[in-house]
């Protein structure tokens, strides 16, 4: 929804302007032709007097448009604040929750360590220091993103993260051991 009154806030912004413009421009021209009234005879003046009375209209009919698109530009502007509130409530929510996520996790009971050498490229050496690294399952190699990825890679130079498909190995040594697939 913000997103689509942004477009509606900028085009009420630029019929408003134009409005102005209009306004600008038929003031103008009424005193112009005030000016060339004055000198023109009776008969003249009457057809005058009609023109300048259907100018008058035209002006208060952009006067009254210009009212009508600073209201609704008020009335976007008040969206757009209430739908930036709701954003920052939600943020702050998201937050919230991935802290409580976060405390859940170091609250679980450890499960028993897997055996991490079962996963193609991972030796002796590379298993401890994945436990090191609070690492001790194939359920949290298995759930590692293109982030998690490079941050033990930064962290192992001579690990080869990608190349021996570490993730889908330990995705497939979770299902072997327990029997369900990771989702």
């Amino acid at each position: 929804m913000l997103m689509d009154s942004q477009p509606a806030l900028a085009q009420l912004k630029a019929d408003l302007e134009e409005r102005r413009s209009d306004l600008r421009a038929a003031e103008a021209l009424f005193e112009a032709e005030a000016l060339r009234l004055a000198g023109l005879m009776p008969v003249q003046l009457e057809q005058a007097q009609l023109e300048l009375t259907g100018l008058r209209a035209h002006i208060q009919e952009l006067e009254q448009q210009c009212g009508r698109l600073s209201a609704s530009e008020a009335h976007f502007r008040a969206m757009v604040q209430a739908k930036d509130e709701e954003i920052a409530s939600l943020i702050h929510r998201l937050k919230d929750y991935e802290r409580i996520q976060a405390r859940l996790r170091e609250l679980e009971p450890q499960a028993e360590a897997d055996d991490l050498k079962r996963i193609y490229g991972i030796g002796p050496v590379l298993e401890k220091k994945l436990n090191e690294l609070g690492v001790h399952r194939f359920e949290q190699i298995g759930r590692w993103g293109d982030a998690e990825i490079e941050s033990f890679q930064a962290q192992m130079p001579e690990a080869r993260v990608r190349r021996d498909a570490w993730v889908k190995g330990a995705r497939e040594e979770y299902f072997r051991k327990y029997r369900k697939a990771l989702v």
